[in-house]
């Protein structure tokens, strides 16, 4: 995030953000403004007030002067008067197909989030939560203090402990069925115990019910949080990357 510059002439200026780490306020050394910024929600400006050269203003990008006025967001060019990109995504085909090596058919993540379809989009039209700094992948805007890999392993942690839960009381009433056979085969002095078959095929029925509702669960984590998840990981790699 943009801190401040200084000028050939040695002017100090200091920067002033919003939430999503847009320049609303550039102040000189003496502490008065001198360029102030408003912008829409993909990122136009409302206000526009300069006295000093400033390419730098939504989400603290560097935007290209005029005529296009483009946002230069390294893998391909930003309009924010559009909230479109001008080019395509050039992860598109990896983001919509699906991994097998001989089908073409769309991923169900873009069922789940059908907006992964147009290539152009912005953040898949919901700037007031999501940035993209790097044109290739949205991430949510830092300092929030959420994260969609923890919301993710948390979910499936649930999943499991729902299952294990599950399988536990499942054993207790196995087992208190067993002992209550017992019971009754020393009250009555039986020695066959067919009862206790039926204790245990109670027992593995409740297993397979647990298993189907964990698959269940885990599915619509993946489907809820899983794709974020990995957004995030690729902006973590590609934070990195020398552009």
């Amino acid at each position: 995030m943009l801190v401040g510059k200084i000028t050939s002439d040695n002017e100090l200026y200091q920067y002033f953000h919003d939430g999503l780490g847009s320049i609303t306020m550039i102040v000189d050394s003496s502490g008065s403004y001198q360029n102030l910024y408003t912008y829409d929600d993909f990122g136009d400006f409302r206000k526009k007030d300069e006295s000093v050269n400033n390419s730098y203003c939504y989400t603290g990008q560097e935007r290209d002067e005029a005529p296009s006025g483009l946002y230069n967001l390294r893998a391909r060019y930003y309009a924010a008067g559009m909230g479109r990109f001008t080019q395509e995504d050039p992860m598109f085909g990896m983001k919509n197909i699906s991994s097998s090596c001989h089908s073409s058919s769309l991923s169900p993540l873009v069922f789940d989030e059908p907006q992964l379809i147009n290539p152009y989009l912005y953040v898949t039209n919901n700037p007031i939560i999501w940035i993209d700094v790097t044109g290739l992948v949205r991430i949510v805007v830092p300092g929030m203090g959420f994260s969609f890999c923890t919301q993710f392993r948390e979910c499936v942690d649930n999943a499991v402990e729902n299952k294990n839960k599950a399988i536990g009381n499942a054993n207790t009433l196995k087992n208190n069925c067993i002992e209550n056979n017992r019971r009754m085969r020393e009250c009555y002095d039986i020695l066959f115990e067919p009862q206790d078959l039926l204790c245990h095929m109670f027992y593995y029925n409740e297993v397979l019910k647990a298993d189907g509702k964990f698959t269940s669960e885990a599915l619509n984590c993946a489907g809820k949080w899983g794709y974020a998840c990995l957004q995030e990981k690729e902006y973590e790699m590609l934070a990195n990357y020398p552009w």
